[in-house]
């Protein structure tokens, strides 16, 4: 979930999300300009493990 408070059209942060090859829902929600929604495709396997 990520929130930009930088004036992007609807089309303009699905076509950023495309670019780093995020497959996302952009949405207006109140109090919010934008907010896109995705989901990880694939955590890895350091998913879960607690960085020093």
């Amino acid at each position: 979930l990520t929130s930009i408070r930088r004036g992007y059209t609807a089309g303009e942060l699905r076509s950023l999300l495309e670019a780093a090859g995020i497959v996302g829902r952009v949405s207006r929600r109140p109090g919010y300009r934008l907010v896109a929604t995705w989901r990880p495709r694939d955590p890895g396997p350091t998913a879960g493990v607690e960085l020093p």
